[in-house]
Formats: structure tokens, C-alpha cells, sequence
């Protein structure tokens, strides 16, 4: 029995690698670290980056990340760290908004 319970782990560590290494990372990155929001990765506007620093400065975010993530037809943003459901919303909107938020084919 822990034979088995061995090898089923193992079977679902190796198929989350499979699954971690085959996944798409982030196109780009902005961390925001004392109120500054600054681009860490990828390509990304410097109009986006300053309406991201204005948004997170009205909601009150000091520190946090927001990448830019492929998604089916779009890239679509992923956060972390404090930022509230409120401004994770405000940030979104104005994402949607711009051409470069649909994901480029080719």
C-alpha cells in the first residue's frame, strides 16, 4: 500500500512538472514597491505603466505585482500581493481597454 501511494505521488509531482514547463509564463511584469510602479519584464507601455501607478496610488497600494498573462484570445492580468478587489477591478477595466491587451497571432 505505500508502494503504491509512493508512486501515485510521484506520478502527480512529475505530471506537474510536465504541466509547470509547458505553461506559458508571464509577457510582462509591473511591481509597484513604495508607490512607484515600475516594469520588471516583458514589453509593456509607459502609458499603462503610469495609469497603473495612478490607480494603485488612489486604492492606497503601496507594494504589489500585476503580470500579463496569455490567455485563449487576450492577455489577461494576474496580481499579488495587497491590492484590493477594487482596484485589481479598476485595473482590469483600463486593461481591457487597450489594444494591447488582445493577445498578437504569429
Amino acid at each position: 500500500m505505500l508502494v503504491l501511494l509512493i508512486e501515485i505521488g510521484l506520478g502527480l509531482l512529475v505530471a506537474w512538472g510536465i504541466w509547470r514547463a509547458l505553461s506559458p509564463g508571464p509577457l510582462f511584469e509591473i511591481r509597484i514597491k513604495n508607490g512607484v510602479a515600475r516594469r520588471t519584464r516583458g514589453a509593456v507601455s509607459a502609458s499603462f505603466v503610469r495609469e497603473v501607478q495612478e490607480t494603485c496610488q488612489d486604492s492606497g497600494v503601496d507594494r504589489g505585482a500585476i503580470r500579463g498573462t496569455p490567455r485563449s484570445d487576450r492577455i489577461g492580468l494576474d496580481f499579488s500581493g495587497p491590492i484590493s478587489p477594487a482596484c485589481r477591478q479598476r485595473l482590469r477595466n483600463l486593461w481591457s481597454n487597450r489594444k494591447e491587451s488582445l493577445r498578437r497571432v504569429g
